[in-house]
């Protein structure tokens, strides 16, 4: 039992690495012992593991045939934590491949046995992902709903006196005609509901709207960007892109390229999220370019927060394009990645591997010590 343990951590170390092949080795390793000694609790858990490396590289079909032998077990042992973070998993498969409407069911079932079990952190993850995929169904009241359910875990009660004061300014500068506070105002009233993503999307288009009327670019782009990275969350990558890349556009053709350091800054971000967009629709050549001009700017702004990241994202390009050898270089001055998604946000890009919901490993580093 105990080496089955260490192979499950092992496989887990190198899923977090990104090397999803030699993970799903070991995992496999881990199951044989498993098996061997009977060990259902950990038999389910490689299973589960197995199904997870699998959504990593893409092959659904494999990642939920793997999740399914470990629900059985699961329910088999009534590990209701563990069955329902395998729900949650199958549900992150199944809306990664685009069928949203079962992924639907299963959030909602693994968010009510996590609800009886009274585990606040995972409800309001399962909630978060009904949330995400309810807002791809269009169904924006369902997705409401799901908020004012993670209110009740979480509750944030200062944002509605805030969205409401802000609403009332927004009223007195429409009735002024000050175009500037209006578009101010519909900024902070995006920013306001962050977690109302359908809502804060209008109100930041509604100030470019008028950002583009003014002749305000920094507005303008800071609209875009804010745009793009709520459509990153909502897995649209190709309405990201539009976005974004009209705000590196902007920054690239205008006198804002050669400001100070915090706006060199803002566009090495909007470049780097380009690339991310560029990497989830496999245009792997323009991800490349985005990367390598984000680390460039990040240099030239002597900032280096970020670089790493960059690097960890331009090798993953450079792989799909077949070059190792850059491949390698890249991931070397990368900081490794972080694959291991317990304490993960579901409902928001996993800004590594590009999957718009992330899946849980099945760890014991507890019981090594």
């Amino acid at each position: 039992m105990r080496e089955c343990k260490c192979l499950l951590n092992m496989g887990a170390c190198y899923a977090e690495k990104g090397d999803f092949d030699v993970a799903i080795e070991i995992f496999e390793q881990a199951h044989t012992v498993c098996r061997g000694c009977g060990d259902l609790e950990d038999e389910a858990a490689c299973l589960c593991n197995i199904g997870s490396a699998q959504v990593q590289k893409g092959k659904m079909e494999e990642a939920l045939e793997k999740y399914d032998l470990g629900l059985r077990i699961l329910r088999q042992l009534n590990d209701k934590h563990g069955e329902a973070e395998c729900l949650h998993n199958m549900g992150a498969a199944n809306f990664n491949d685009g069928n949203t409407e079962l992924a639907v069911r299963l959030f909602d079932e693994a968010f009510q046995i996590h609800r009886s079990l009274k585990n606040a952190r995972a409800a309001t993850m399962c909630l978060n992902s009904l949330k995400a995929a309810y807002i791809r169904l269009g169904d924006a009241l369902q997705a409401s709903q799901c908020v004012s359910l993670m209110e009740e875990y979480f509750p944030d009660t200062e944002q509605q006196s805030v969205a409401e004061h802000l609403e009332e300014q927004l009223r007195e500068a429409q009735e002024r005609g000050d175009l500037d506070e209006q578009a101010s105002l519909h900024m902070k009233l995006g920013d306001s509901f962050e977690k109302l993503e359908h809502l804060a999307l209008e109100h930041y288009k509604q100030a470019l709207a008028i950002q583009e009327d003014q002749g305000d670019d920094e507005g303008e782009i800071e609209s875009l960007k804010r745009i793009g990275i709520i459509k990153m969350g909502q897995a649209d990558f190709s309405s990201a892109l539009e976005s974004l890349s009209r705000a590196a556009a902007m920054f690239a053709g205008d006198r804002l390229r050669n400001g100070p350091p915090e706006q060199l800054m803002n566009f090495a971000t909007i470049l780097y999220s380009v690339g991310v967009c560029h990497l989830a629709l496999n245009n792997n050549q323009e991800a490349v370019e985005a990367f390598a001009q984000s680390i460039d700017l990040r240099e030239e702004a002597q900032e280096p927060d970020g670089i790493e990241e960059c690097h960890n994202q331009l090798g993953i390009a450079y792989s799909r394009l077949g070059d190792l050898r850059k491949a390698m270089a890249s991931l070397s001055r990368g900081a490794g990645g972080n694959y291991l998604a317990e304490e993960d946000t579901p409902g928001k890009v996993n800004l590594l591997f590009i999957f718009s919901i992330s899946t849980i490993y099945f760890m014991h580093i507890s019981q090594l010590l």
